[in-house]
């Protein structure tokens, strides 16, 4: 898989202020799925995990690089054990239905599938992937 070199400054903020964004539409007290807005919440979650995700990568890489992907599973792989050791701990604190890899597997190209919900069904307990970008979220921090 292809590989980018990325500013770990840029990508951080890049990566806050979507999940901001989904942080927003998940604290609204209004019904988000009867007026489509869900669609913009899980989006805007899976685009934060990758950024984090990209993030952390850069973090920890000594060129400073990333997959280029928009795998969530491939991107958290990509990443040294102790770090996927790490997120599955902190995962396993947090509210959650399915395991982290249950998750990974049920959300792993959310961004591109909730972009393009018109052309296939979409689904998945979202809460588990709003509890993945708390804890990544966490970790770049």
């Amino acid at each position: 898989m292809y590989r980018c070199n990325g500013d770990l400054y840029l990508c951080h903020e890049a990566a806050d202020a979507f999940w901001g964004l989904a942080q927003q539409l998940d604290n609204e007290s209004i019904d988000i799925v009867s007026d489509g807005r869900i669609y913009a919440l899980v989006v805007n979650t899976a685009f934060a995990c990758e950024l984090f995700l990209k993030t952390l990568s850069i973090k920890l890489t000594p060129d400073n690089s990333f997959l280029k992907t928009h795998k969530l599973g491939d991107l958290v792989l990509d990443l040294d054990q102790v770090v996927q050791d790490q997120i599955r701990n902190e995962y396993n604190k947090q509210p959650h239905k399915n395991s982290l890899d249950g998750m990974l597997n049920e959300f792993n190209e959310a961004f591109i599938d909730w972009r393009y919900s018109m052309e296939k069904g979409v689904g998945g307990t979202i809460t588990d992937l709003l509890s993945f970008a708390r804890v990544l979220s966490s970790l770049c921090k």
